[in-house]
């Protein structure tokens, strides 16, 4: 194949390996992103004042350990960590719940990388382009409870 063919199906492969950061808005608010080694999706349920971040591996399950961390590399690097995190979808789910999610919203918005960590495996994923999705997010309205 020449070089410049190969420069070709090289971008078309990234530009289909990578799904851009969506959101969405129902009955609670959503962000989503799916790559081909983790997915990610946000959810604020207005009605329980509760954040979810969920991240799934396709292909692996997740390392079992008592401390579930996630670094953001960028501009605002930091490192937030907890051990309520727990194991689902026969352990390549993973979820944190909370009431407030300031570090993990920033984290994504202004960064350029996220990096889950548990045990000693990392799962890295690109952040770069998520400042609209997170803006959304951080704009949806709250469904009035009944």
């Amino acid at each position: 194949m020449q070089k410049p063919m190969l420069i070709c199906a090289a971008m078309i492969s990234l530009a289909s390996s990578a799904v851009a950061w969506e959101f969405a808005e129902t009955d609670v608010c959503t962000v989503t992103h799916d790559s081909t080694d983790m997915g990610v999706v946000l959810v604020f349920d207005p009605a329980a004042s509760l954040y979810t971040i969920t991240l799934t591996q396709p292909q692996n399950t997740w390392a079992t350990d008592d401390n579930f961390r996630l670094r953001f590399d960028g501009p605002r690097a930091l490192i937030i960590g907890t051990d309520r995190h727990v194991y689902g979808d026969e352990g390549r789910s993973l979820s944190v719940s909370d009431s407030g999610f300031g570090n993990v919203l920033d984290g994504i918005a202004l960064n350029e990388s996220m990096t889950a960590l548990v045990g000693d495996q990392s799962v890295s994923l690109s952040t770069a382009d998520a400042g609209e999705a997170m803006q959304a997010f951080r704009a949806c309205p709250s469904a009035p409870i009944s």
